[in-house]
């Protein structure tokens, strides 16, 4: 019996990322793409940064605010930049 690989390939992961971006805003974005990066787990913030174009920087940013780790502060003092 042969398992079925359940893992996207980076082809559907961009898919997925291109067709869902231009309708979302930065902070819909960022979140997004940091979901898309925990859900592959180890590696995803590289690898959804490479798909998507977007920095790691970001990509980890949103992971944070999905994990609430983020300050409230933030959203107040800074303006992120993708």
């Amino acid at each position: 019996m042969h398992q079925k690989n359940t893992m996207d390939t980076n082809s559907q992961i961009k898919q997925r990322i291109d067709t869902i971006l231009p309708y979302l805003n930065e902070k819909q974005s960022r979140l997004y793409l940091a979901n898309e990066a925990l859900s592959y787990g180890w590696g995803g913030i590289s690898l959804i940064s490479n798909l998507s174009g977007k920095s790691q920087k970001i990509i980890q940013l949103g992971t944070k605010e999905l994990k609430k780790e983020v300050p409230m502060e933030l959203y107040h003092t800074t303006k992120l930049r993708m």
